[in-house]
Parts: structure tokens; C-alpha cells; sequence
């Protein structure tokens, strides 16, 4: 195995744990995972003796410094009929047609001005602004957001730990029927 194949093997291992920690209830499992998380890191660091730059599906890099660099927000916008694959810690999805989408955001996942859209989603919470005619398969822990958007049909899923059910539409919010829950 290579060094930049070790690094990358490291550095899926450190995206795995840090997935782990923001799921983890309990506190003293969540400390040994941080501990796991601080170990890989500095094998990472130590390995590194010269300049590497390693990219996994452009989320992880290891800069010309040897500090692992996560990025921060990734922006997609403009694309007509395209299927898309996004990671990072924030996901914009701005003015998509026609588009098929599978994210994972750590944090959060921002969508508007998006027509006719699939999106296949993992986020902490999800906003959806001026957004018509999407569909939604998605795993979060706050919600869904709406405003101003219409014919947002969302998979009901049952998973422990998934919030995707609890919608506010702030377009209308006693009264909504711009969304409603399909199996």
C-alpha cells in the first residue's frame, strides 16, 4: 500500500468516526470515539513527510502543511438534468432542473430557486426556499424547513434518529398544503 493510499485509508476511517460522534448519545463513548478521531489524526500528520495533497470525493484534503482540511461549503447550481453527488460540512443547491441529487451534509443543506428535483439527502437540518415539484428521501436530525415552495413531496421514513417527518412551512404555517408524505 502507498502512502497516499494509507493517508486516504486514514482519513475514511476519521470521516466514519466524526459521523459517529454527531450520532452518539451517550457521553463516554462519544469522548472515546473523540480520542479514536485525535489518535488517527496525528498517524495522519506523522506519515506525511513531504508534500501530499489526497482528495476523496473533494471533502478531504491534507494541505501543503500537513493539517487535514475539511471543506467547508460546496455549491451547486445552474445544472439542468444532471445527477449529482455532494460532500461537505454545508451544500448549497441553487437554480437545478430536472436534476437527481444524492448529498451528505454534516450540517446543513441549503436548497433554492430548484425545479422538479429528486434529492437523495443525509444533513443535520434541511432549508428548502422557492423550490417546486421535489421530491425528497431524506435522514434528519432537526427537520425540514420550507418557505415559499410548493408540491414538496417527501418519503415518510420510520428510522430512529430521523426527523424528516417534522416539517415547518413558514409560507403558511397553519394551514400548509404545499408538502405531503409519500412511501
Amino acid at each position: 500500500m502507498s502512502k497516499e493510499e494509507f493517508v486516504k485509508d486514514l482519513a475514511n476511517k476519521l470521516k466514519k468516526l466524526e459521523t459517529n460522534v454527531q450520532l452518539e448519545k451517550r457521553i463516554y463513548v462519544k469522548e472515546k470515539l473523540k480520542l479514536e478521531i485525535k489518535a488517527i489524526r496525528g498517524r495522519i500528520e506523522e506519515s506525511l513527510t513531504k508534500e501530499v495533497e489526497v482528495k476523496e470525493n473533494n471533502t478531504v484534503q491534507i494541505s501543503k502543511e500537513n493539517i487535514l482540511v475539511y471543506n467547508t461549503k460546496e455549491i451547486r447550481k445552474n445544472k439542468e438534468n444532471q445527477r449529482l453527488e455532494v460532500k461537505a460540512k454545508e451544500i448549497y443547491l441553487e437554480n437545478l432542473v430536472g436534476c437527481t441529487i444524492y448529498a451528505h451534509s454534516e450540517e446543513s443543506l441549503f436548497i433554492s430557486n430548484c425545479i422538479n428535483c429528486q434529492i437523495f439527502c443525509t444533513a443535520k437540518q434541511i432549508r428548502l426556499t422557492n423550490s417546486s415539484k421535489i421530491f425528497f428521501d431524506a435522514f434528519t436530525y432537526t427537520g425540514i424547513f420550507i418557505e415559499k415552495s410548493n408540491e414538496v413531496k417527501i418519503k415518510e421514513r420510520k428510522e430512529k434518529n430521523n426527523f424528516c417527518c417534522n416539517v415547518k412551512d413558514f409560507s403558511a404555517p397553519f394551514s400548509s398544503k404545499n408538502y405531503k408524505f409519500v412511501n
